[in-house]
C-alpha cells in the first residue's frame, strides 16, 4: 500500500509541476492565461526601484542569517 501512495503521489506532484510550468509559459509569453506579465498597473520608475530594492534586501538578511553558524547550531539541536 505504501508504494502505491509514493506512486500516486508522484503522479500528483508530476503533474502539478506540468501544470505551474505550462501556466508559467503563458504568463511570460503572453498567451492564452488571463494574468499575463504584460498586464498590471503602471508604477513611477523610482517606486519600483524602492519596492524592488527593499524585497531584495529582506530576502538577503534572511539568507545572511540562516547561514550563520549560531542559528544552524539552534536548528540542529
Amino acid at each position: 500500500m505504501g508504494k502505491f501512495l509514493a506512486f500516486i503521489y508522484g503522479i500528483f506532484a508530476y503533474l502539478l509541476f506540468l501544470v505551474t510550468a505550462l501556466y508559467m509559459i503563458g504568463f511570460l509569453g503572453d498567451f492564452i492565461v488571463p494574468k499575463s506579465i504584460n498586464t498590471g498597473t503602471e508604477t513611477l520608475l523610482g517606486s519600483a526601484l524602492v519596492l524592488n530594492l527593499l524585497l531584495l534586501s529582506v530576502f538577503a538578511i534572511q539568507h545572511s542569517l540562516m547561514a550563520r553558524p549560531s542559528l544552524m547550531s539552534i536548528i540542529i539541536r
